[in-house]
């Protein structure tokens, strides 16, 4: 133990980017003319070992039309709004609280020193309360087709069919959740598309 505490811990960071995820055209006027208006980095934490932090890095990217003047985001299918772990860390937390009956407290303090993930215990009995009420069906955007993809609390899958929303969860409002647009880009992959509104002139 005191051997690999003396090691020098690396980070290892997997750059994840909604620049790849850049619009077809203009969800309100068409227009091809999409540019990028803002840009910011957020990072989430991954399940590493005692000397590699893995870490996920994300940049989030807002899109504005040359045109119209429209803002809005296209949501990244595999990261969680506001994600902070990854579904690896929570997984592991739950599953070793839930199925192995260990305390929230020893999970966390495991997280810290085998895999270089902090967390607090409060956090991990917090997802622990959310898998025991089966959490999973509040907030879901239900669609139609076999494909899906989860961001944060909504699945989709085609064309909506109803729109719900955790009571008291800040993730997603409800007139994001109304708001929310799903298409399919020429690439092939389904994304969501969240409108921000109009750029304000300064």
């Amino acid at each position: 133990m005191d051997e690999r505490k003396k090691k020098k811990t690396v980070t290892e960071r997997d750059a994840i980017s909604e620049r790849e995820l850049k619009p077809d055209n203009c969800m309100y006027c068409g227009s091809e003319k999409i540019t990028i208006a803002t840009h910011v980095f957020h990072d989430i934490q991954d399940m590493g070992s005692p000397n590699v932090k893995r870490v996920k890095r994300h940049e989030q990217v807002r899109w504005r039309c040359a045109d119209c003047g429209e803002e809005f985001r296209v949501m990244e299918p595999s990261i969680p709004r506001r994600a902070t772990y990854t579904d690896e860390v929570i997984i592991y937390a739950t599953s070793r609280v839930l199925d192995k009956g260990d305390s929230a407290r020893r999970v966390a303090s495991d997280l810290k020193d085998f895999h270089n993930v902090e967390v607090d215990h409060s956090t991990i009995s917090k997802w622990v309360k959310e898998r025991e009420k089966s959490a999973v069906k509040d907030g879901m955007v239900v669609l139609d087709s076999d494909e899906k993809f989860q961001v944060d609390h909504i699945a989709c899958d085609g064309t909506f069919k109803a729109v719900s929303s955790k009571k008291n969860d800040p993730v997603w409002s409800k007139s994001e959740l109304s708001s929310l647009h799903v298409t399919r880009l020429r690439n092939g992959k389904l994304v969501a598309i969240l409108p921000l509104g109009k750029t304000r002139k300064r």
